[in-house]
């Protein structure tokens, strides 16, 4: 069931984003919420930005990694319409395989 964030909350979603607020945002928004609300492409660059963190921070990595599951999971048609999507989450799987 995909439940749309107020605009106020998705103005404040944005924001951490910018600001690249990883602590508070993986405080406030769980992995399937970010994917339901955000834009296909917004949640694949977002995984991606968590995955390579300035700090190589192993709890944003494991929070990428689920977010990239839900995002498959959330959005499959999306997802299935281009093969390089499953080529990128298995790149992040083995580069990151450590942290499962």
């Amino acid at each position: 069931m995909m439940l749309g964030l107020l605009v106020n909350e998705m103005d404040n979603l944005k924001i951490l984003i910018q600001k690249k607020d990883w602590k508070m945002l993986k405080e406030k928004y769980p992995p399937q919420i970010l994917a339901e609300n955000l834009s296909f492409a917004e949640a694949m660059l977002l995984s991606r930005e968590l995955l390579e963190n300035e700090d190589w921070d192993d709890d944003l990595q494991t929070f990428a990694i689920n977010l990239i599951r839900s995002i498959k999971r959330l959005r499959n048609q999306e997802w299935n319409a281009n093969w390089k999507y499953d080529a990128i989450k298995q790149q992040f799987f083995c580069k990151f395989a450590k942290i499962l």
